[in-house]
């Protein structure tokens, strides 16, 4: 059953959460396949308009739905001639983003119908399925071990495009994730396809933790969490395994969430994860600036967790993205509160790492002393220093001392 436990959310923040905690995020729309005659589908672009790539009629109009999300997508110029021309039947399943928490919810909107009777026959007649990915990139290896999980076959099953192709017929699923009135919804086809993940991982769940905190302190060179690192030692001291899930299988990380019964990460992509969870499991999500994530209501309530919001942030009012931050997070009053000790700890402003992350606003800094080797020196030898720090608490021990980051397609890389 899906609780919300509001409590340590900072007053100002509290007005605006009561309606939206109140909605329900669940569609009972049914879902069907459009067909469409010379269609054309254009590869995923960044432009001035946004996401756009999709299908596009006969007519030229876009086909709603087809893109990346409802109110990030449409169609951008292209040169008719250099159109290929597909005199096949295709069934189209969808843009895929490689960031982790679109991987799991919107990279799996359309699979559903992979899974029906009429679209196997249309394969079996000898129908091409086809996908764009953003900016025309392979899978990394977890979105294809994801992939694999849901359709129960490999990507290299399927057709990857990245030219703009017409053809005879094309096939387009609606989407068990959509957006209306600016909230996310599910259908039922969604929490269908968690399902089958689940059910298909192979790592055993035997002799695994009760209580689990992902963290994203490993990944020194991203930077987006700041202070993190306090709050991950905090959780450790109380009997929290602690788990950078970068360094983990998919398998790996499925099977410790369907054990768990308490899972805690910072709220955005890294907390996504809380889908693979069985209803009921006590979910604490560290908020790291002032905004609502759509993603995590919907997660919620696709798994019926049990949710607890802390407010663990002091972020610049200067940050405007909800998306790249940079977020500073620290132990305050709401944390010890939720934690029911006696806790000492600093004010965010005597913490070193509050004076990394201001650094990173201040244009005097910026432009007369980062660049000195003196300033590369103690930034590298901090940042050396937690990765020493984050190694020694992990619970799955490894010799994997790689830098792990995200490359400008939102790619994991080492």
């Amino acid at each position: 059953m899906l609780k919300y436990n509001l409590s340590y959310v900072d007053k100002c923040s509290l007005n605006k959460w009561t309606p939206l905690v109140e909605e329900s995020r669940f569609s009972r729309k049914e879902l069907h396949a459009k067909v469409f005659d010379a269609e054309i589908l254009l590869p995923h672009k960044i432009t001035e308009k946004g996401n756009v790539g999709g299908v596009v009629d006969s007519e030229g109009h876009f086909v709603i739905g087809s893109g990346w999300k409802e109110n990030d997508e449409g169609v951008y110029d292209y040169d008719e001639t250099n159109v290929v021309e597909d005199d096949a039947i295709a069934i189209y399943i969808g843009l895929f983003n490689p960031t982790w928490g679109h991987v799991i919810t919107d990279g799996l909107k359309k699979l559903w119908y992979l899974h029906t009777d009429e679209c196997k026959q249309l394969i079996a007649n000898g129908a091409k399925v086809v996908y764009s990915t953003v900016f025309g990139e392979p899978f990394p290896e977890y979105e294809r071990r994801i992939f694999e999980l849901a359709v129960g076959k490999g990507v290299e099953d399927f057709v990857l495009l990245t030219e703009p192709t017409r053809f005879r017929t094309l096939i387009v699923p609606d989407n068990s994730i959509y957006l209306a009135n600016g909230n996310l919804y599910f259908t039922k086809e969604y929490v269908q396809m968690i399902h089958l993940i689940q059910s298909r991982t192979k790592q055993p769940v035997e002799n695994l933790p009760k209580k689990i905190y992902f963290t994203r302190c490993g990944l020194v060179k991203y930077e987006q969490e700041m202070g993190e690192l306090s709050i991950m030692r905090l959780f450790h001291r109380l009997g929290y395994a602690i788990y950078a899930p970068e360094r983990l299988s998919v398998d790996e990380q499925i099977a410790l969430l369907k054990n768990c019964e308490k899972f805690v990460a910072t709220e955005g992509s890294i907390s996504h994860s809380s889908i693979f969870c069985k209803p009921n499991t006590k979910i604490v999500l560290l908020r790291k600036f002032d905004y609502f994530n759509k993603y995590s209501f919907l997660i919620n309530e696709a798994a019926q967790l049990d949710v607890t919001y802390i407010d663990v942030h002091k972020t610049s009012a200067r940050v405007k993205s909800d998306h790249w931050g940079p977020y500073y997070l620290y132990i305050g009053w709401n944390l010890v509160r939720w934690t029911k000790k006696c806790l000492f700890f600093l004010p965010y402003w005597l913490r070193p790492s509050y004076f990394w992350y201001c650094h990173r606003y201040d244009p005097f800094i910026v432009e007369k002393i980062r660049n000195r080797k003196f300033y590369h020196r103690l930034e590298d030898y901090t940042k050396k220093r937690q990765l020493r720090i984050v190694n020694k608490v992990l619970s799955k021990a490894s010799d994997d001392q790689r830098d792990f980051y995200f490359d400008k397609y939102g790619i994991l890389r080492s």
